[in-house]
């Protein structure tokens, strides 16, 4: 490889977009560069080199690589002495030794990009910048070489960095206003970008301004559209602004970008002065007699060095010659946060665009909330986007979505005014919409709470409504207040008083049920909160509502009632616990309705077992004795479960007062007094529940065969079913053997199995009827019995051991694999691997089985998707062993199968470094000769889903230094070829530039054609990475060609990340 094939001035077609790595590599490799470099002699070829070493870092993955090569002897002189003598002497060398041979540039040219593009440049060396540079303007006045440019390609922009780059160029462009060379205008492009960078800093760009406006009103430069597009994001500096839109073939997506940040521009208090306002509302008035885009396809995008080497170049100019927008619009929505939000006045341009469908406008206003709802700055503008856009559309979609956006663009105080002003404008010009501008109103009090002096007012004004929507008013005015009072009734709850006072006075009909529902869930935020006095709220509304018969304000006053015995001062009224207990009771002796009868028995449930009992209706206590008992006996319970007519509310009654029953059990109720498990509950109190049932249920679980009365039938399955609920603890211990007469019966053994499963963790007796039960069906398989289990998972996995577990899991999942059920099953079986309370032995138990089974599975069936849903809940061990115990040698549907899980791991686990999951698919896709074109798909999936990962750009770090080490260490050449591609394809779509892939969809994209595609975007340069490596043979992959001076600049769009 010559260096004929290298310094041609003829440049090759490419469209490249050099934008591969994050910063945190991008000072060590340009150091590579250099170095690198320095080793070459004019003796020899100019571009071999000699060998080097080259160590690579990893000790942390987050740690910038570091790459030790041979120094340049100049480089090693000024890093040692930087007097001006020494400056001198070398700048007198280098301008000798270039005028007898131009080929010493090539020599030197690790010297100029240490002292003009080092983003490690030392103010000492200014000296020596400024001599060179001055002689390269010179020595390239006849512009036959490049040097000027290659050298301005490379200028660091960034940050500190912005005002030197400024100067340097503006000095190179003021020489080329009296003659315009033949790279001028990426000259300008360049100085634009740097502009951009300075107003983004604050910094003072007059003169450079000064300078750019002369040339362009000389030269017409070919990208004047994304000139346009890169000056919208610095919208102080409009004159040149001005000149480009007003180009005759300035492009509407360019055009518009610019005006929608200028729009907040004008409709801000400002202290532009006269000429710059006039400049702005000069280019916003360009809009109009504006030509429609042309359909034709855009024009191509010649080719040059410049655009290679930055990504802000590259990207605009390829956005301004989009010509297919809605494909481009789709992209978007598929692109990461970070690409939105580089790319984030384009975006705001096409929202501008009224040739844009519908749909397309509706998702691009998506794409703009959800991206200043990450950056607090960008807000100002997207309001003003939003209302620019709320008067120009005549769609009631986008008037709506423009609308339920506006109350998120109050994160920012400074709009919040705004924002009120037009939702009141909205509901004094349209009536009609006056419930919906309240709940703006609302919207906007909850991201800004300052607003409330506008939601106040919008709520208590009384204006008459329309006909018809008298009560759709009252119902939004009773919901806020609802949602004051439970959100801020310290501050807000006096006030709302008597406006939910009001609500109740007015809608008494049947019509006003809902706002009055809602207005007593207002008091009973008040009474919770103590701002009102629950006695005296209750002897308020008593009267009132003692003989209500509308459903929804019957279950709001249990509610409120249920409020009652949580608050402490209430429990001194005694005479108020027996009226309010009396009424609950009075709606479940009387009530024909099944809500009313669940909210009665929800509000009873939380009052005192004491309490209750002093006020159930003497129907239950007929054929009992104890009518004058303080608490009555845990049997008239079950009486009443078999006595009252809504069964299913009963029986969720007495599960609610043996929750509370369980709760408040001590100690000593756990303790054995005998080593064998008592036979009943006789310790136990007779009010007992628990008692009454479990003796109900011994009594006649023989019994239950024989009977043929459907009432007692139901009276057993009812009492088991309380029994078998989980409590916040176990029963208190018990013989549960008998249970085993009744765990065959299908009506019973799910509620038996229940029962076992939640006291094994202390009863030996119902851990043994659990085993036998699981013995039994792994021997004789049984797929209900199975389910069964399987529901009782997660308290069966805690007492149970692996011994017995293991069998029944691989018999019962290998069965259930083609079922569906499976993933209901599997759901189970998930729900145990995320639980912390459960055995780790039993876990790991459970992971061995499925790593057995999802490698038996056909890899495009739904229980392989169903098994892999599971997969994503192992640990990180299993994890691990799962994707590396694999064998080296596998066939292409075997690795299929691998990387599917693979890659399922990499997108839902929540590894810190998820990305690394892959590394081992990569590898074994080597060794197996597995072509690229098998996991591309899946790779892009996974790279698109990470894209915002904080881990992806370390990720990409060691992706970059893995090829580094595989041609230092000589490897095969197709293996560089794999990780290059791979590399290729992670940079486009970690980064966002997928968007922009010409394809008709990003999806369709193959291997076959990524050489071709990516290609265009990467470029193809002279040769391949070469860190000297000998005369090393490019490889075939994506890369091929790569010159190591553009690969070690390679800038970051991927910065985002």
């Amino acid at each position: 490889m010559g260096c004929n094939n290298v310094t041609k001035t003829a440049d090759p077609p490419l469209e490249g977009c050099y934008l591969l790595l994050p910063k945190s590599t991008k000072n060590a490799l340009f150091k590579c560069l250099c170095q690198t470099k320095a080793a070459c002699t004019l003796e020899q070829d100019a571009w071999s080199m000699q060998k080097s070493f080259i160590w690579l870092q990893t000790a942390a993955s987050s740690a910038p690589r570091q790459f030790q090569l041979s120094q340049h002897p100049l480089i090693k002189i000024l890093q040692e002495d930087q007097r001006a003598d020494v400056q001198m002497s070398i700048f007198n060398e280098i301008a000798h030794s270039c005028h007898s041979n131009p080929r010493a540039h090539q020599l030197h040219e690790p010297l100029y990009l240490y002292c003009l593009c080092s983003p490690l440049s030392k103010i000492e060396l200014g000296l020596l910048r400024h001599k060179l540079w001055t002689f390269f303007i010179g020595y390239d006045e006849d512009n036959q070489t490049i040097w000027v440019l290659k050298l301005a390609c490379w200028l660091q922009m960034e940050n500190k960095h912005t005002e030197l780059a400024g100067s340097l160029l503006d000095e190179a462009l003021q020489r080329q206003l009296l003659n315009p060379g033949k790279y001028v205008d990426y000259l300008i492009f360049a100085q634009i970008l740097v502009v951009e960078k300075m107003v983004a800093r604050n910094a003072d760009c007059r003169l450079v301004i000064k300078t750019l406006l002369d040339l362009l009103k000389r030269v017409a430069i070919g990208h004047s559209n994304a000139a346009l597009l890169i000056l919208s994001k610095a919208v102080l500096v409009c004159s040149p602004g001005l000149v480009l839109a007003n180009h005759s073939q300035c492009k509407p997506q360019c055009y518009l970008a610019l005006r929608s940040v200028l729009l907040h521009w004008l409709a801000t208090p400002n202290l532009l002065t006269e000429k710059a306002m006039n400049v702005a509302q000069t280019i916003l008035k360009l809009q109009i007699g504006r030509p429609k885009e042309p359909s034709a396809s855009a024009s191509p995008i010649p080719h040059h060095y410049m655009w290679m080497t930055n990504p802000d170049m590259f990207l605009n100019v390829h956005l301004a010659n989009i010509s297919n927008i809605p494909a481009l619009v789709a992209g978007f929505q598929d692109a990461p946060l970070h690409f939105h939000k580089t790319n984030f006045t384009f975006l705001c341009g096409l929202l501008l665009n009224q040739q844009l469908r519908t749909e397309h406008q509706l998702n691009v206003l998506s794409m703009i909330v959800a991206c200043s709802s990450g950056h607090q700055e960008l807000l100002p503008t997207v309001l003003s986007l939003l209302l620019c856009k709320l008067a120009s559309a005549d769609d009631p979609r986008l008037h709506f979505a423009i609308l339920k956006a506006l109350p998120a663009m109050a994160r920012l105080k400074d709009n919040t005014p705004k924002v009120i002003a037009t939702i009141r404008a909205i509901s004094q010009q349209a009536p009609d919409l006056k419930d919906f501008a309240l709940r703006l109103l609302y919207d906007t009090w909850e991201v800004d709470n300052s607003a409330y002096w506008a939601l106040e007012e919008a709520a208590m004004q009384r204006s008459a409504a329309p006909k018809g929507l008298e009560m759709e008013r009252q119902i939004s005015r009773a919901f806020i207040f609802r949602q004051l009072t439970e959100r801020r009734p310290e501050l807000y709850g006096k006030d709302l008083v008597a406006s939910l006072s009001q609500i109740l006075n007015e809608c008494t009909g049947l019509e006003g049920a809902v706002p009055t529902a809602l207005a007593l869930e207002g008091i009973q935020g008040l009474c919770k909160a103590e701002i009102i006095d629950i006695v005296t709220t209750w002897k308020t509304l008593s009267p009132k509502f003692r003989l209500d018969t509308r459903v929804a304000v019957i279950k709001s006053l249990c509610a409120l009632i249920g409020e009652i015995p949580n608050l402490e001062y209430a429990h001194s009224f005694d005479k108020l616990l027996d009226e309010v207990v009396a009424h609950l009771w009075s709606y479940v002796a009387e009530s024909e309705h099944v809500e009313v009868q669940n909210a009665a028995f929800q509000a009873l449930s939380a009052f005192s077992l004491e309490t209750i009992s002093r006020h159930i209706p003497s129907a239950y206590l007929a054929d009992h004795n104890d009518k004058e008992a303080v608490i009555v006996t845990g049997k008239i319970w079950v009486s009443f479960l078999s006595e009252h007519p809504c069964k299913e509310a009963a029986r969720d009654f007495l599960t609610k007062l043996v929750a509370a029953e369980v709760d408040n059990y001590l100690k000593f109720v756990y303790q054995l007094k005998a080593q064998r498990e008592p036979v009943n509950y006789l310790a136990l109190p007779a009010h007992s529940i628990v008692r009454a049932l479990t003796e109900f249920i011994k009594h006649h679980f023989l019994k239950v065969k024989n009977w043929k009365d459907p009432a007692k039938d139901q009276l057993f399955m009812n009492c088991l079913k309380v029994l078998s609920t989980k409590y916040s603890k176990p029963l208190p211990p018990l013989d549960w053997s008998f249970l085993l007469e009744l765990v065959h019966d299908p009506a019973l053994k799910s509620h038996c199995l229940s029962l076992a499963a939640h006291q094994a963790v202390l009863s030996g007796s119902a851990r043994r009827l659990v085993e036998t039960y699981i013995i039994g069906i792994t021997e004789a398989p049984q797929f209900e019995s199975a389910i069964q289990v399987y529901r009782n998972l997660i308290h069966i996995a805690n007492s149970i051991q692996p011994v017995v577990l293991k069998p029944f899991f691989q018999n019962s999942l290998h069965s259930l694999l083609e079922s569906a059920q499976l993933e209901l099953v599997l759901t189970h079986v998930s729900e145990v691997l995320q639980a912390k309370d459960v055995q780790e032995v039993n876990k790991h138990t459970i992971e061995e089985v499925i790593t057995e089974l999802i490698f038996v599975a056909d890899a495009h069936s739904q229980s392989f998707l169903s098994l892999l849903g599971c997969v994503e809940a192992f640990s990180p061990q299993a994890l691990t062993k799962i994707v590396t115990a694999t064998p080296q040698k596998v066939g292409q549907k075997e690795f299929e199968k691998i990387l599917k899980i693979t890659c399922s791991i990499s997108k839902k686990t929540a590894s810190s470094a998820p990305l690394a999951w892959l590394n081992h698919m990569f590898a074994l896709a080597y060794h197996n000769k597995i072509d690229l074109l098998v996991y591309v798909d899946e790779l892009k999936s996974v790279l698109k889903q990470r894209a915002t990962h904080e881990d992806s750009p370390a990720w990409l770090n060691d992706r970059f230094g893995e090829i580094q080490v595989k041609v230092a260490d000589g490897c095969d050449i197709k293996e560089t070829e794999q990780l290059c591609d791979i590399l290729a394809i992670a940079v486009v779509f970690l980064s966002g530039l997928h968007v922009i892939l010409p394809s008709g969809h990003i999806n369709s994209i193959k291997v076959d054609a990524l050489h071709e595609q990516l290609g265009e975007y990467f470029g193809r340069v002279q040769e391949y990475i070469r860190m000297d490596f000998g005369r090393l043979e490019a490889p075939r992959g994506i890369f091929q060609g790569f010159q190591v001076d553009e690969v070690f600049g390679l800038q970051t769009l991927y910065s985002g990340c």
